[in-house]
């Protein structure tokens, strides 16, 4: 079915923008909780997750299609 390749894609970005905005509040929490003066997990946790759903995104975009 042609119309399930956007509904796919769309998931894979819906997934992609949450999992950010979770691991922005999760650094900002942890580094107010501890009082960080530098934002170290703000950053650091972000930038693991970029990392963690592109591997994802390229392990699922290369399957082939049924």
């Amino acid at each position: 079915m042609p119309n399930s390749d956007w509904m796919k894609y769309a998931g894979l970005a819906s997934q992609f923008f949450i999992t950010i905005a979770v691991m922005l509040f999760i650094g900002w929490k942890i580094d107010s909780y501890f009082s960080i003066k530098t934002p170290f997990l703000i950053w650091l946790l972000p930038l693991l997750s970029i990392v963690a759903i592109l591997i994802k995104m390229i392990k699922e975009t290369n399957k082939p299609s049924k």
